[in-house]
């Protein structure tokens, strides 16, 4: 972050310690300003309810590296794993790039449909599509400059597609 190594594990560990946390994994989102920042996932043990806002207060109280207190935690129902049971960060990665994106373009809410998917496994590969529909041909330029304008900063590859524009 900004020049910072964040280890993961620092972040992890201090979730894991929490009583209602079954898993947990940190992983980078983009940012405009750092590049990326500290994010985690949890899945809560069962019967269990927390609030974000006491993990993240918690996580903040045991964590003494100011920069990896992660910015948002996310409560999923069900962590991605493998086969044999470790997290799948790829899945976690796509899922932060999503958010970003998808909270980065809502001022086209009101005027196209935005539909954000992301693919790759590897940081260094992954890319964000990003459709939108119900547009006219003659609006696609404002609309790509200002999609440029918003996505511009971040470090994450992405592709903007106007299928209906494309089909003509």
């Amino acid at each position: 972050r900004g020049g910072n190594n964040i280890e993961p594990k620092m972040i992890e560990e201090a979730l894991y310690a929490h009583p209602a946390v079954e898993l947990a994994a940190a992983v980078g989102k983009p940012d405009a300003y750092a590049g990326e920042l500290p994010i985690a996932y949890v899945t809560l043990k069962q019967g269990v309810t927390v609030s974000v806002e006491e993990l993240k207060t918690y996580a903040a109280g045991m964590i003494s590296e100011r920069a990896a207190i992660p910015k948002d935690i996310i409560i999923m129902e069900q962590m991605p794993l493998t086969d044999v049971g470790k997290i799948v960060k790829t899945v976690l990665r796509r899922d932060a790039v999503k958010r970003v994106h998808e909270e980065a373009l809502q001022f086209l809410r009101d005027q196209a449909m935005v539909a954000v998917a992301v693919t790759g496994n590897d940081a260094s590969e992954i890319l964000s599509t990003i459709t939108i529909t119900g547009v006219r041909p003659e609006q696609c330029p404002a609309i790509r400059e200002r999609v440029e304008k918003a996505l511009g900063a971040f470090t994450v590859n992405y592709r903007l597609v106007f299928p209906e524009v494309a089909d003509r």
